[in-house]
């Protein structure tokens, strides 16, 4: 390895390690929207470089270690023991677009006023890999979407897979069915892609990565503003 890339290598793990740290500190970073990449469904989904992640992941583990907040168990490895809900072949993104992948959920028995039981969770996994984890609310009658990012031409095998293992003891097994794609294009991609998910529950209070949100309604209306030079910011 080059004197280069070894100061490429450790820079982007400091980025990272900086990056995971403001984070952590509640504070927002801006997000500058490039062209969407093409490549594997893992980096679409996280496109830091590896040694980014590498230094995320060391802010992480020390952060656990100093709050006592108990590391989940890796969602690639859980994969063999989650139950398999439902699994489809879809077919890759259009040029330039995304793909959305579209299901419907439910959560019998769950109640979202009851903190033990407040919803389930779906894993969405892309050619077995992990992707993403939605919250099925027993509520809720409407379908549910995730964006998938760019897939590669070809066929793609989607799992959807109950993630019992982030839930308490008990909560029923969520249902999952009528998986269906769709091809997004154009700038709706982009928003699409850096949507945020806002349907979180407070389920470490008081500790420094507390994920949690309130039951007030939100509406979001995505502003772009396109630069001169080329990229799009996304608020």
């Amino acid at each position: 390895m080059s004197l280069i890339s070894d100061i490429t290598a450790v820079g982007g793990f400091l980025v990272g390690a900086f990056e995971q740290l403001v984070n952590a500190a509640g504070q927002r970073l801006p997000i500058d929207v490039l062209p969407l990449p093409v490549g594997p469904v893992g980096d679409v989904i996280d496109p830091r470089g590896e040694n980014q992640r590498m230094g995320a992941d060391v802010v992480d583990d020390i952060i656990d270690a100093l709050t006592g907040t108990r590391r989940q168990l890796d969602p690639q490895v859980a994969r063999a023991q989650r139950p398999l809900l439902v699994a489809a072949r879809i077919e890759g993104s259009a040029p330039g677009g995304t793909t959305t992948l579209e299901f419907d959920a439910d959560a019998p028995g769950c109640d979202w006023a009851v903190k033990e039981r407040a919803g389930a969770i779906v894993a969405v996994y892309v050619d077995g890999r992990y992707h993403s984890s939605v919250i099925v609310q027993r509520e809720r009658t409407g379908g549910y979407a995730v964006t998938l990012g760019p897939l590669p031409p070809g066929l793609h095998d989607v799992e959807l897979r109950a993630a019992t293992d982030l839930v308490a003891p008990g909560v029923a097994l969520p249902t999952a069915g009528a998986l269906r794609a769709k091809q997004v294009t154009g700038e709706q991609a982009q928003i699409d892609a850096h949507a945020p998910v806002i349907e979180l529950y407070n389920t470490n209070p008081g500790s420094l990565r507390s994920a949690s949100a309130n039951g007030v309604p939100v509406l979001m209306i995505p502003a772009v503003t396109r630069h001169a030079d080329g990229p799009k910011t996304i608020e």
